[in-house]
């Protein structure tokens, strides 16, 4: 009985250790940013959604319809839905964004990178885990919530104008 109860303790002390190092290796930013003007595929991992490439699979999503909208208008409202859906907005121009997203009890974070495109008039979003092979569907939750998010705003208010 006193070997088993070791043996679990010892498991659960394993488990916890992993977390933690998971948790502390989320934590470090990947590199991200545009490639050839557009955002980065995802990788084999099913723990990232992409709206930039049409043959997305598990990985795709679609990008925003902001064909009603001016681009200032368009890039207020998704940093609105962005920090609405609890995003910390870490870098930002013309046409990118990059956020990220920190879970509340193992803090681990996951990143969004946005893409304004003003030919086809579409915001391309990218969200993904930096640790770990699957995410459960939490990158896509997310990006359905920030979308959701910025066609409830685009209904209510379109400024700045």
């Amino acid at each position: 009985m006193t070997k088993l109860l070791l043996i679990l303790a010892l498991v659960a002390l394993l488990l916890v250790s992993a977390i933690f190092i998971l948790s502390m290796k989320s934590r470090q930013a990947p590199q991200l940013g545009l490639q050839d003007g557009k955002l980065t595929p995802c990788g084999p991992r099913p723990n990232c959604v992409c709206s930039e490439y049409e043959n997305g699979g598990e990985h795709g999503i679609e990008a925003l319809d902001t064909a009603n909208l001016t681009p200032e208008q368009a890039w207020y409202l998704i940093r609105k839905a962005i920090d609405a859906t609890g995003g910390e907005i870490i870098s930002q121009d013309d046409v990118y964004l990059r956020a990220h997203y920190t879970t509340d009890i193992l803090r681990f974070t996951d990143d969004l990178e946005v893409r304004q495109d003003t030919t086809q008039r579409v915001l391309h979003l990218r969200s993904a885990s930096r640790v770990g092979h699957s995410d459960l569907g939490a990158n896509r939750q997310r990006v359905q919530a920030i979308q959701a998010e910025f066609m409830r705003l685009a209904a209510l208010d379109k400024s700045p104008e």
